[in-house]
């Protein structure tokens, strides 16, 4: 039986087209959050650990259900007394966290 390789959660290190890697204080996301695999992801990475800020840079493509991925993360590291901030926002993620209302509860560098 192959066994699939994890991340430092004990994870899949991967879902579909998207995926995270941790990098220090800093966990890097690369693919897309989207509805088609929102769910899978929290099952993957439930939380981002002790992580300090999530580069989203890499990240294609952020949509509604994305953003409620997010909201979890950020719950999730709440919970742990983390402060978590987004980092390397495309102008179409922080437009769609600023028309969400959320640009207070997803602190991020360059949202005005």
């Amino acid at each position: 039986m192959r066994k699939t390789p994890v991340s430092r959660n004990n994870a899949p290190t991967s879902v579909s087209d998207f995926s995270i890697t941790f990098n220090g204080e800093t966990a890097v996301a690369t693919g897309a959050l989207k509805f088609g695999n929102a769910s899978p992801i929290l099952k993957r990475y439930p939380s981002l650990g002790q992580a300090q800020q999530l580069d989203l840079s890499q990240t294609s493509f952020i949509d509604s259900a994305g953003l409620s991925v997010l909201l979890h993360w950020q719950r999730a590291a709440n919970r742990d007394d983390v402060q978590l901030k987004l980092r390397g926002l495309t102008a179409q993620q922080q437009a769609l966290i600023r028309i969400a209302g959320l640009q207070d509860i997803l602190p991020a560098e360059h949202i005005e």
